[in-house]
């Protein structure tokens, strides 16, 4: 199986709350991405949920505004995630506790 498998993932614009065109997660490296159309932006919680539902393993997640890296979630102990913007990858915006 190929590690990269990819959905079309308009049916997910309602949890993502935004328009969602493409999904995709990467097994070996523990790391899913969100591709979403320009100027919109995606819920972190409904987000991160997916791709725990999909592997609880998950470590990253990265998503993307059109062309645009957007934000990315890293996994922190426990069950907390910090979520960063580029292009300051070391700059933490916010942490999700208790997730």
């Amino acid at each position: 199986m190929h590690p990269d498998t990819r959905h079309h993932a308009s049916r997910l614009d309602e949890e993502f709350q935004c328009d969602v065109l493409e999904i995709r997660y990467d097994v070996t490296k523990m790391a899913g991405y969100v591709f979403m159309a320009d100027d919109t932006y995606c819920n972190a919680d409904g987000v991160i949920d997916f791709f725990v539902r999909l592997d609880p393993a998950v470590r990253y997640i990265y998503t993307f505004m059109g062309d645009n890296e957007d934000t990315y979630y890293v996994k922190l102990a426990g069950s907390a995630w910090a979520s960063y913007r580029p292009p300051h990858r070391l700059t933490r915006l916010s942490t999700v506790p208790g997730r």
